[in-house]
């Protein structure tokens, strides 16, 4: 326990889960949205786990609802950072038709286990929005990156977890933001580039969150991860994190075989493991970078 990326990985099974009204009121001089903490049902899911962060007013089956999957390495949940970031995100992004679905997803520590129980989740939220959205786009944060690209390729690859339905008729996702994701659950890892001062999501870390996994672990950094084309792409992650290796080779094998629409990457100076979650403030800020990203139609640029 000398790695203290594992001594933080083990702390965040005890760390507090906000409600996303108190998360909220973390936020000063903060304008009220519509149909905020409303929750959204969903057969197979408690009443509470599926929120809007926003709803459009008057929200139609052609306008954009990004659902968002938090990180945290399955361990931990929603917590007022994120809310500061979708705060942010939703500014930048400057569009009164967009609304944001958040999935409050069981704890790998909880009674319902660990993953795929997640996957299952996401899966009848994402079943349950397609009745009445045609436009979905993805937005992960580390774990939640991992649950975004287990949503894509699942129909695909539903032999891996027969304990997970398919989504029938699937609608592919639109657009697909990764922040700091988590790719690789598995021990084997590409070279890291790690400060030595900030490494609280390090090897350790990866590790202990991996011992939360039911099913065999799946690398998404490498060649053969998917079959289908994924949707038009961010990623952005720190220049001193340790999962930059698995993310750098995921970009680079997605360039090389063309399997995503467009993809662009963005790699923060000196930014540490989901340093845009924990610092989302400023024009140069994550937040708004991927707000800006999502508001250009880049399939059509």
């Amino acid at each position: 326990m000398s790695d203290l990326g594992a001594i933080f990985a083990y702390s965040l099974r005890y760390a507090p889960h906000f409600k996303v009204k108190t998360s909220l009121k973390f936020i000063p001089f903060r304008k009220r949205l519509h149909n905020e903490c409303k929750p959204f049902q969903v057969e197979g899911l408690n009443p509470n786990q599926a929120i809007w962060f926003v709803e459009a007013v008057d929200r139609k089956p052609s306008d954009p609802v990004i659902v968002f999957l938090h990180g945290g390495g399955y361990v931990s949940g929603l917590n007022p950072l994120f809310m500061i970031f979708l705060t942010k995100f939703y500014k930048a992004a400057n569009d009164e038709k967009l609304s944001i679905l958040m999935l409050d997803y069981s704890l790998a520590t909880s009674k319902k286990g660990k993953f795929p129980t997640q996957l299952k989740e996401a899966i009848l939220l994402y079943k349950e929005l397609q009745k009445s959205c045609t436009n979905i786009s993805l937005l992960g944060d580390s774990a939640g990156g991992h649950l975004a690209l287990n949503l894509i390729r699942h129909n695909q690859y539903a032999s891996e977890t027969d304990k997970v339905p398919v989504i029938e008729e699937f609608i592919s996702p639109n657009r697909l933001i990764l922040i700091s994701p988590w790719l690789n659950p598995t021990l084997n890892h590409k070279d890291r580039h790690v400060d030595k001062f900030t490494h609280y999501f390090s090897i350790g870390a990866v590790n202990v969150f991996q011992r939360y996994h039911e099913r065999p672990q799946v690398n998404y950094s490498s060649d053969n991860a998917f079959q289908q084309l994924l949707p038009s792409t961010l990623v952005i992650y720190g220049s001193n994190e340790a999962l930059r290796g698995d993310i750098e080779e995921f970009i680079e094998v997605n360039q090389r075989e063309k399997k995503i629409g467009v993809l662009s990457s963005k790699i923060i100076r000196r930014g540490i493991h989901d340093s845009g979650i924990v610092w989302p403030f400023g024009k140069n800020s994550v937040a708004y970078n991927c707000g800006s990203w999502f508001s250009v139609d880049h399939d059509n640029v």
